[in-house]
């Protein structure tokens, strides 16, 4: 059985419990007689009883356990404590400015703040008078450049005032309207003369169709060769295909002076189409112009307000510039001073700092140094030599001398149970110390236990 169920079979064979409200209460009675005050000795009978387990059932071995964890926070308490006592020790506090202290801090950042208020005005004074010897130099560009752009436009202007005055709008017009209603009556009579000249063409067309079918008469009707006999003689065929010879001739004749007048049209036509183009031509470059012209007119007057306005600008900037500046030595004296102070703030902040985290590390040592306290008085209540010899040495001691009556009766005084510190079962034999091997359990009901017949 290992040591720790040898406790836990013997403590249960000896009826020995204990309750958290015991435990508690024998804590505060050892560190009361140890002489710790009441209201530390409450306090670490809390925290001693805070440690025990849930579902804890009054085995009192659990003590062994709840000292381990007391050392365990004492531990940790004590490093915390070392590292505070090491980081107050390395904390450097800095020095403050020659005759100031913290409590002139609120004053620097006044005067701070004033310098600042000062160092702006003058910087809006130096820029002002900057900005102002910019602005002039650029509005007298400007000045220039616009002065230059209306003599262009003026030049531009005139250039097409003179190509404009050079033609009779109005005149060009009504030739162009003259010229479009010739063209359009031109037109018709090509169209007619085409019409009449594709008539002649049919008309020959069908009597050299007639001419051909006479030539190759041979005393039937042409229209129904086998059912009608034709009655014209030879002479009367004849007579008839000089006739139809004489009109197409005729035709031909015609035909030929009509393509001639078609001809002559066409040409007129033309001619008349070229001369409207170029009048078109013309009239929308005139128009062009004119559009130009309203363009140049309107450019030159906005180009001449930008320079009206380009002047007044320049006579503000100068007027600016005649009211002087900041100097800029006297800037840099103001930076100079401004640098300082803001170097004793942060020295006065640094060194605010440094006392603050100071007092908060001293803080946390106090803090630390009480905790440590507590659980040193854990611990001690938690040891060999507290609260274990009220609820288990006293409890034991009976039972103890049962044992080793019995164990003298049948070992003639060679064997006796002792106990350990941590309460641990401990025979010896003549003086020395046993193993406890031979200590074993059964279960005899639920929740019980007897020893076995077997002894060491």
């Amino acid at each position: 059985m290992p040591p720790a169920e040898q406790k836990t079979f013997l403590f249960a064979l000896c009826g020995i419990s204990c309750t958290a409200e015991e435990i508690n209460s024998a804590t505060g009675q050892y560190l009361r007689r140890a002489g710790v005050p009441e209201d530390q000795a409450r306090e670490a009978a809390t925290r001693v009883q805070a440690l025990l387990p849930r579902g804890f059932s009054g085995d009192p071995a659990i003590l062994e356990g709840m000292e381990k964890r007391a050392r365990e926070q004492r531990r940790e308490v004590k490093k915390d404590l070392e590292r505070t006592r090491a980081a107050l020790a390395e904390l450097e506090l800095p020095n403050l400015p020659e005759g100031m202290g913290l409590e002139d801090k609120e004053a620097v950042e006044k005067q701070l703040v004033e310098l600042e208020i000062e160092k702006s005005e003058l910087l809006k004074a130096h820029g002002a008078h900057q900005a102002a010897e910019q602005n002039i130099t650029k509005y007298r560009g400007k000045i220039n450049e616009l002065a230059a752009e209306i003599e262009r436009l003026n030049s531009n202007k005139a250039g097409l005032e003179r190509e404009v005055a050079g033609h009779n709008r109005a005149g060009l017009a009504g030739e162009l309207d003259r010229l479009q209603e010739r063209l359009e009556q031109l037109t018709g009579k090509i169209a007619a003369s085409d019409r009449k000249l594709a008539a002649l063409e049919a008309a020959g067309r069908a009597k050299h169709a007639v001419v051909e079918k006479l030539r190759a008469f041979d005393g039937r009707c042409p229209l129904a060769p086998e059912q009608i006999a034709c009655r014209m003689s030879g002479s009367e065929v004849a007579e008839l295909v000089n006739q139809l010879g004489s009109e197409i001739n005729a035709g031909s004749e015609k035909m030929n002076q009509l393509r001639a007048s078609l001809q002559k049209l066409q040409a007129e036509k033309q001619d008349m189409q070229q001369r409207i183009t170029d009048l078109k031509h013309t009239l929308s470059g005139l128009d062009t112009a004119r559009q130009e012209l309203r363009g140049l007119e309107s450019a030159i007057d906005g180009a001449q307000k930008e320079l009206n306005s380009a002047w007044q600008e320049v006579a503000a900037w100068e007027e600016a510039l005649q009211k002087g500046g900041a100097n800029p030595e006297e800037i840099d004296r103001l930076q100079e001073r401004i640098v300082q102070g803001r170097e004793i703030l942060r020295r006065l902040e640094v060194a605010g700092y440094g006392r603050r985290q100071a007092r908060q590390l001293q803080q946390d040592l106090e803090l630390l140094e009480k905790e440590l306290a507590v659980t040193e008085r854990m611990v001690k209540a938690l040891g060999p030599d507290g609260i274990r010899k009220t609820l288990l040495g006293d409890r034991l001691a009976g039972f103890t001398r049962e044992i080793n009556n019995l164990l003298t009766a049948c070992t003639e005084g060679r064997y006796q149970l002792t106990w350990q510190g941590d309460f641990t079962p401990l025979i010896t034999r003549n003086g020395r110390a046993l193993p406890l091997k031979l200590l074993s359990k059964k279960r005899t009901a639920p929740g019980g236990y007897s020893p076995s017949n077997r002894h060491s």
